[in-house]
């Protein structure tokens, strides 16, 4: 089957429950849920971070999401997901200067995470500056050179600079690294 949808909560007393929804071949669909396992620990270990990730913004409970991240924020201020998952959410909900504010921030005190140099140049393609954006998906390819996020949203970039043959060597390039 494939898997359609997934969630992580944390029960009272340290509890995990993962749910996951599946649906087969033939249409069907159902979920299973998984209580207390040590992979959920390990595998998950900001909890309340994936909680609102999986459940609150799915939901479009944004101002309640947008409290948790700084919640998670406050209570560890290194935690560079929170912050780029605040900033996500910030510039999906149309506040695009505050996510601009935000990813700024981030990338001044971690200059080595690839995600904020990449969603600062989403930001710039939302506001219709694709010349703006360019500078912050080629910083972020510096970083990881194969991020096929970061090599489309270049090309649309350039397409929409009209630099037809730059976007289409960033579109080759992403075929080469993933060919589906």
């Amino acid at each position: 089957g494939q898997v359609r949808h997934a969630s992580l909560a944390w029960l009272p007393g340290r509890r995990a429950m993962v749910t996951v929804g599946f649906a087969s071949p033939d249409g069907s669909t159902f979920e299973a849920s998984f209580f207390n396992q040590p992979w959920l620990r390990k595998a998950y270990p900001a909890g309340q971070q994936r909680l609102v990730e999986g459940v609150l913004e799915q939901k479009g409970r944004f101002a309640e999401a947008e409290a948790e991240y700084r919640k998670a924020m406050a209570a560890d201020p290194a935690n560079a997901g929170a912050v780029n998952n605040l900033g996500n959410l910030l510039q999906n909900t149309g506040r695009i200067d505050a996510a601009i504010a935000l990813f700024r921030d981030l990338v001044a005190t971690r200059p080595d995470y690839t995600p904020s140099y990449q969603n600062l140049g989403i930001c710039y393609l939302k506001k219709e500056d694709p010349a703006g954006s360019l500078p912050w998906f080629d910083k972020a390819l510096s970083l990881e050179p194969g991020n096929v996020g970061a090599l489309i949203n270049r090309g649309h970039a350039r397409l929409r600079l009209r630099r037809a043959g730059d976007a289409e060597a960033d579109f080759k390039k992403v075929v080469s690294l993933d060919p589906k």
